[in-house]
């Protein structure tokens, strides 16, 4: 079991990643620039410190790769309809 200390910062962390994915889903949902962006930045921030939890805490941890890693993959393989010029 790991120590309390490191438990809060992963709990920390972990509501970081959660608050800032609910404010870029937003953005997301109305397909803008800074949504997409920030959707990859705050999965790619969650696949890093998913890895290290999974071996610094438990390994039950690497579970939460999973989904990050889809988003990325999804949302960097249809990049052309977030960056294509809207019509009115």
């Amino acid at each position: 079991m790991p120590p309390q200390a490191t438990m809060d910062v992963v709990n920390a962390v972990n509501l970081i990643l959660g608050l800032g994915g609910l404010v870029v889903v937003s953005g997301l949902l109305l397909m803008t620039r800074w949504g997409y962006w920030g959707t990859v930045a705050v999965s790619a921030l969650t696949i890093v410190f998913d890895g290290v939890s999974s071996f610094a805490v438990s390994m039950t941890a690497f579970a939460g790769l999973i989904l990050p890693v889809v988003f990325v993959v999804l949302l960097l393989s249809r990049r052309a309809a977030y960056f294509l010029p809207q019509l009115p």
